[in-house]
């Protein structure tokens, strides 16, 4: 068990982590800035359609700056939502079958793996972090709307891979975040462990709401999508995980 400081609030008896991946744990825009952009440029140029490129970029949430807007469904939907969003934005262009679609994803997945090292970045504190709830012990886990592959892959390249218990996708569950089914497939696996002794952390509402529905401690991070928090005052928030002690 470890006790986590965050400016002067105290989680005791902490022996199971559940960290969220984008925002929390490696760069939200630089890593989906790439993919969305990739995921326009392949449907754009199939179809040869500037228009639809133009709408999938939006429907996605990436800005001029590429930069995730706050609307984005990045982070909040599962990739299958996400794979229903683009086969409807382009079926309002073209007629096209749910295969294509799966194709040009499968595609985009191909091109992040060989780019890797372009796109995907610790955020600050995360290493130490993790290093030091590995050092006492801590049980590491991951809930991500991303698939559980992707996931890992990308924590592997980050050389931190090897410190996680369990990695849970949203192909694993029926319902991915909020609802507490990726929390509880994590548990699974750690029946004796309280609620009251697991730390939810986060970037976003998303994430705020899913430690909720498992009723347990929720530290959120302003690393994520500009504004997350805005609506919540009363949680406890830090700028990134640099503002955070194990002790």
């Amino acid at each position: 068990m470890v006790n986590i400081i965050s400016k002067n609030y105290l989680f005791e008896n902490i022996q199971l982590v559940i960290f969220d991946k984008d925002g929390t744990i490696t760069d939200i825009n630089k890593y989906w800035s790439y993919v969305i952009s990739q995921r326009a440029n392949y449907f754009g140029e199939k179809y040869k359609n500037l228009d639809l490129k133009n709408e999938i970029r939006i429907s996605l949430g990436l800005t001029s700056e590429k930069v995730i807007s706050k609307e984005s469904p990045i982070g909040k939907k599962s990739r299958d939502e996400i794979v229903s969003l683009i086969f409807q934005v382009v079926n309002n262009y073209h007629n096209c079958s749910m295969s294509e679609i799966l194709e040009g994803f499968s595609y985009v997945d191909s091109l992040v793996e060989k780019n890797i090292n372009l796109i995907t970045s610790l955020l600050p504190g995360v290493k130490k972090f993790i290093k030091t709830l590995k050092e006492n012990n801590c049980i590491i886990t991951l809930a991500t709307q991303d698939t559980s592959k992707n996931a890992i892959y990308n924590l592997d390249y980050l050389r931190i891979g090897h410190c996680f218990d369990k990695v849970i996708g949203s192909e694993l569950v029926k319902k991915a975040k909020p609802d507490p089914e990726m929390g509880y497939k994590i548990l699974e696996g750690y029946p004796t462990i309280s609620p009251e002794n697991i730390l939810v952390i986060g970037d976003s509402l998303v994430d705020l709401h899913f430690a909720n529905n498992l009723n347990t401690n929720f530290l959120g991070v302003n690393t994520g999508v500009q504004g997350s928090f805005d609506s919540e005052k009363s949680i406890s928030l830090v700028k990134n995980l640099q503002f955070i002690e194990v002790i």
